[in-house]
């Protein structure tokens, strides 16, 4: 339950007045921990999504504790949010399908917004509605569209948000155009403050204490750069403490308002060193094989083991991070097998074929 809803008094020039109260998407409130299952995912949400976002304990842990703290005081109108710093492919998404899959039981309660796109206040309005009267109102948005199919909740994720604005900032009390980084991450302040979200075109209020808000941004990276897992290992132990993130974000632009309400559920995340990044390349590569073995029927498909130490040696990168292994396992190794299945298809003879890589 959202309490009581805003009214607005209108008047006429008659002297007679009138309320009107939006109306509100509710959804009755709830107590996950009354559930013994919901319960038991909740007090495992470390071990389960850290089998899919490897190499970030430290990430998880801090992303699982405040979901469990959400889920204790369902009445806070306050959203779940999260900010996910660092360098590409170290999990960031990954990390939000995780939350998608462990606390609302599906990857599809996820959408994910690539805020980098949003260089001024016209790009943001596509994403979340146009006021009325403007062109475009008539449409629902993205954003409320999704609210509307996920009333029990789910993810959002504002990707590359650092990047709105074209990276440029203004400070408060500046009188900027509204169409900085500064001004246009301070939109969200009351969206994850108050927990609610006004449909810009319908006056519609949305509850979203049952959502987590998911910013990721690869601002921080420098602050894990160096030429050897050692050395950047170091630099991530000494960077990643609350201080020393608030200040590198206050001198990117974020609004002190809006770091406040993140505050502790904001954390840096760790360069892949050699042997996570072999767990990666055979996470992914089991993914594809598991998907290929499923649709065609086969026995089996095995891996040398010290083939994940190649792909993980040969197309690993900091740039990239993780993203380079995916595209070698959703193409190069996908071709591989598809030869292998177009010069030998025979799908009763699958079941008991077993081919090795």
């Amino acid at each position: 339950d959202l309490g009581e809803p805003d009214t607005f008094t209108l008047s006429h020039p008659s002297g007679e007045t009138a309320s009107l109260t939006p109306p509100v998407a509710r959804r009755p409130s709830q107590n996950p921990l009354k559930d013994p299952s919901e319960r038991e995912r909740l007090v495992n949400l470390e071990s389960a999504m850290n089998k899919k976002v490897i190499g970030q304990d430290d990430a998880i842990k801090i992303v699982s504790r405040g979901l469990r703290n959400k889920s204790v005081n369902t009445s806070d109108p306050r959203s779940a949010a999260f900010l996910l710093l660092g360098r590409t492919g170290t999990g960031k998404t990954e990390t939000g399908k995780a939350i998608a899959k462990e606390r609302y039981g599906n990857e599809a309660k996820l959408i994910a917004f690539n805020m980098g796109d949003v260089k001024w206040e016209g790009d943001f309005n596509k994403i979340f509605g146009v006021n009325s009267g403007f062109s475009g109102s008539d449409k629902t948005s993205a954003f409320e569209r999704f609210l509307q199919d996920n009333p029990e909740g789910g993810v959002i994720m504002f990707d590359e948000v650092g990047n709105m604005g074209g990276g440029n900032t203004s400070h408060a009390g500046s009188g900027g155009s509204g169409n900085t980084k500064t001004d246009l991450l301070m939109k969200f302040y009351q969206m994850i403050d108050e927990g609610k979200f006004r449909s810009p075109n319908t006056g519609k209020v949305y509850d979203l204490r049952n959502f987590s808000l998911v910013f990721t941004s690869n601002e921080g990276q420098e602050m894990t750069s160096a030429p050897t897992d050692d050395l950047s290992l170091s630099m991530w132990r000494d960077n990643n403490k609350l201080p020393k993130l608030m200040e590198m974000l206050k001198k990117q632009g974020w609004p002190e308002a809006l770091l406040a309400r993140l505050g502790s559920n904001i954390t840096l995340y760790k360069p892949l060193i050699a042997e996570e990044r072999v767990g990666i390349a055979k996470k992914l590569l089991e993914d594809t094989i598991e998907a290929l073995k499923k649709q065609h029927g086969i026995k089996d498909i095995i891996v040398d083991p010290e083939f994940y130490r190649t792909v993980a040696d040969s197309f690993f990168s900091h740039e990239q991070g993780a993203r380079a292994m995916r595209n070698l396992s959703d193409g190069a190794i996908t071709d591989l097998i598809a030869q292998a299945l177009f010069d030998n298809y025979d799908f009763g003879r699958f079941q008991n074929a077993t081919f090795e890589l």
